[in-house]
Order: C-alpha cells, then sequence, then structure tokens
C-alpha cells in the first residue's frame, strides 16, 4: 500500500487560439462561455451546483450543424507545454506522494459532457451517425497532440478524467467509442514510460468485463456501494491483473456519526479484498461535515497494514 498525497496538475499546458476566442463571465452563481470563430458563435451556460461544482444547462451544439463551428474552433486551437509548473509540483511533492497531469476527457467523453450533452448525442447517432463519426475522428487527432504533449512532460502519471458512468456512457458505446481511444493513448503514453489512470468515480460495473482491454494501468476514484453500484470485493474481482486502483471508504459514511469501528472495518474490506492492487482512501471526496479524524484513523490503519510498500 502506498502512503501519501496526490495532486492533479490542470495547469500544465495553455490552450492558443488563432483567429478564435473563448470568454467566459460568472455572475450570481451563472456562468457563460462564449467561442467565436470564423464558422460562428456557440454559447454554454452552466449553474453553480450545491457542491460548488458547474452543472451545464445549456450545451454548445444545439443541432447537429453547430458541430461545424465547434470543429472550426477546436481546428483554431493550439497547445502549449508549460513544463515549470509541472516541475516545481513534482518537486514540492518528492517522496510524499504523485502528481498527474489531468488530461480532460476523451473526444466522445467531450460530446457527451461538454459539447452536446447526453440526449443529444443519442439523437444525433441515430439522425446522422456519419456526421458524428467524422467529428469524433477529426477530434481525436487534435486531443493526440496533447496527448504527446503529456508525453514530454515531467511527470509519470498522466490521468484521463473521463469521468465515465454507465448511466451517460453506456457499456456499448464505451465499448465501441471510448475504449479505441484509450488504447490508442495508453500505447503512446507507455512508450514514453509513463502510468496512465482514469477517473472513475460513478457508477460503472457494466463495464467491469471491458476493463482489460482499456490499456490503463490505474483506475482513480473508484467509489463503492452504498454510493455506487458495486461492492468492493465485485470490482476486486473484475480488476485485471496488471491494473490497480484508488479505492476508497463512501464519503457519505464519514457524515453519519457512524462508530469508528464500522468505518475501519470497511477499510479492511478493501484492503483485504485487493490484496496490495487499491492504494486506501476517501472515496471520493470528504463533504464539509466529513469527520476527518476518522479519516486519520483511516489513514493510520492504512499505515499499519501488514505488507504494504512503504
Amino acid at each position: 500500500m502506498l502512503r501519501g498525497r496526490r495532486r492533479d496538475i490542470y495547469d500544465w499546458f495553455e490552450e492558443v487560439y488563432d483567429g478564435a476566442e473563448k470568454r467566459s463571465r460568472e455572475e450570481g452563481g451563472r456562468r457563460v462561455t462564449r467561442i467565436r470563430c470564423p464558422a460562428g458563435e456557440l454559447e454554454k451556460v452552466e449553474l453553480l451546483a450545491a457542491d460548488g461544482s458547474w452543472a451545464p444547462t445549456v450545451h454548445f451544439v444545439k443541432e447537429l450543424r453547430d458541430l461545424e463551428v465547434m470543429r472550426d474552433f477546436v481546428a483554431r486551437t493550439r497547445y502549449v507545454l508549460r513544463a515549470d509548473p509541472v516541475e516545481a509540483v513534482v518537486e514540492a511533492i518528492g517522496e510524499q506522494g504523485v502528481a498527474d497531469l489531468a488530461v480532460m476527457r476523451s473526444p466522445f467523453g467531450k460530446l457527451v459532457h461538454e459539447y452536446m450533452g447526453f440526449e443529444q448525442v443519442v439523437y444525433a447517432l441515430h439522425d446522422d451517425r456519419e456526421a458524428v463519426l467524422e467529428f469524433l475522428a477529426f477530434q481525436e487527432q487534435k486531443d493526440l497532440e496533447l496527448i504527446e504533449l503529456a508525453a514530454q512532460a515531467p511527470a509519470r502519471v498522466v490521468i484521463l478524467s473521463d469521468h465515465a458512468d454507465e448511466n451517460l456512457i453506456s457499456p456499448g458505446l464505451y465499448r465501441e467509442f471510448c475504449i479505441p481511444y484509450y488504447q490508442k493513448i495508453c500505447d503512446r503514453l507507455h512508450r514514453a514510460g509513463k502510468v496512465v489512470s482514469t477517473h472513475l468515480d460513478g457508477n460503472f460495473r457494466g463495464y467491469f468485463p471491458l476493463l482489460g482491454r482499456t490499456g490503463f494501468d490505474l483506475l482513480d476514484g473508484c467509489t463503492p456501494a452504498p454510493m455506487m453500484n458495486y461492492e468492493v470485493e465485485e470490482l476486486a474481482a473484475a480488476l485485471p491483473r496488471h491494473m490497480a486502483c484508488y479505492c476508497g471508504v463512501p464519503a457519505t459514511l464519514f457524515c453519519q456519526n457512524l462508530p469508528d469501528e464500522e468505518i475501519l472495518s470497511f477499510g479492511r474490506r478493501i484492503l483485504e479484498a485487493f490484496a496490495g492492487r487499491a492504494i486506501l482512501n476517501v472515496g471520493d471526496i470528504l463533504p464539509a461535515n466529513g469527520e476527518i479524524e476518522q479519516v486519520v484513523r483511516l489513514g493510520k490503519l492504512a499505515a499499519e497494514w501488514p505488507g504494504r510498500e512503504a
């Protein structure tokens, strides 16, 4: 078992727009983002949720022809490596933990979460599948440019934050549209000596038979029942031999004034089930009203667990 801290680095690259622009403004818990390019203008609206995250209510692409505007904007976007922030974080963490280069979403994940929304994507695949496939192929080539930068960056771990969940991306769509891209990026990053992770903090029991085909080394954010739709032991049994995971005691349990032993017992389940292939943590984020002392005791359990790695 590993013990320490981790840091996701989001500012490791800069987006530069050639003949295009992107602007956001926030007011009263509402954020509006507009993109402009020669092909046109698109707007996305997000509202601030109670947990501090931004929830999209209006997506950029309202109809299929808007994909051409998005394509023009993406084509005019370049990525520039910012090595200094990465080096600073890696040096600061040292032997205390790990720094991850965050790469936000696969091409299909972008369509579902950022560009169109789940419902629009499903209808578009039915109405004009070829248009969707052409856009995905184009977006993939652009995303691979960013992966190439990540391969050159001075950090060992790259995390693809697709936030894939079977309620939004069914196992069939995951197999068809996500896994081929995952395989490509893992192949490139592995050749550069990187460890490749992906953020899976939702319901993904339906993905279990597919995990071995993704190419990932590490699953991040795994949170079992009662928060998500699988038990600790089920994930441990499904995890391919080459793969490890962050698996956490569900965060909601730290907000219920439960006895310490109930929290620790859950931690032991994780440690025993994965037998050295899991990093014990809080799944996924401790809420503001979570009991921090129970987190400390859980950390002590992991530190004293027999056979853990230093």
